[in-house]
């Protein structure tokens, strides 16, 4: 991971409130997308951790593929992680397709802040 991408997760840890931890997150060295979810969905700021430690990557180089701008591509990132902890109702997605959602939110969210850039 990146110095950008340690700076997201910081920022990731921030935002997030409490310390709510199921035991088998601490313990657990590899749980299914959908089981995070749900701890999501429960408030469980450790498994969007690991979503992100997950998946960050992913997201990161879709941001950056569409802006060509490291520092825009990490806001980009910790957007969509912060939308996810937010949006913490949403229906748990099979990993295939939240993985989808993911790189989907990450272009989406890119392609607008490219469109509110100004010219130079």
């Amino acid at each position: 991971m990146g110095s950008s991408e340690h700076h997201a997760a910081a920022r990731c840890r921030i935002f997030m409130s409490g310390t709510q931890a199921l035991p088998s997150l601490g313990t657990c060295t590899r749980q299914a997308d959908e089981e995070l979810l749900t701890a999501i969905s429960e408030g469980n700021p450790l498994a969007l951790e690991k979503l992100y430690d997950r998946h960050s990557t992913l997201v990161y180089s879709v941001a950056l593929g569409v802006l060509h701008d490291p520092d825009s591509a990490e806001d980009v990132l910790f957007d969509v992680f912060i939308t996810l902890w937010r949006a913490a109702k949403i229906p748990i997605l099979p990993a295939h397709q939240f993985t989808a959602w993911l790189a989907i939110s990450s272009h989406r969210l890119a392609m607008a802040v490219l469109t509110k850039s100004p010219t130079p």
